[in-house]
């Protein structure tokens, strides 16, 4: 990461300008929201320490699935895998656009021990 639009805690979320990790300095329970747009269905993981702690997939399914939903029309859903308590599953406002941009969001938590080094990797 090469630039920060806002600290609410620059003494607890420690930042330094083209590093890839972000130092959270107190123990506790926080919440992460992660949101990514492109050209193709992204792939995104959250990592604590270097080890993957949650993995954000966008796959396509069957609308027909969802409650009230035309089971002619495919929309992508963002999936994820080993997350910290959230829902598991998270649906995309999607389908093509006009640009061919394709999203994952995601919102969770993550109970990090004490100068906990987070970093969030993509792939799409």
């Amino acid at each position: 990461w090469n630039a920060q639009a806002l600290n609410t805690d620059p003494s607890n979320f420690v930042w330094e300008a083209d590093k890839t990790v972000v130092m959270a300095m107190a123990s506790g329970l926080y919440r992460i929201e992660l949101g990514f747009y492109c050209a193709r269905q992204p792939v995104l993981q959250v990592l604590v320490d270097g080890q993957v702690v949650l993995t954000v997939i966008n796959t396509p399914h069957s609308a027909g699935q969802l409650p009230g939903a035309g089971a002619a029309r495919t929309q992508p859903r963002a999936q994820t895998v080993g997350g910290g308590g959230g829902s598991g599953d998270y649906e995309v406002d999607g389908g093509p656009s006009p640009g061919n941009i394709s999203g994952a969001t995601c919102v969770d938590f993550l109970s990090l021990p004490a100068r906990a080094k987070v970093a969030v990797t993509f792939h799409g």
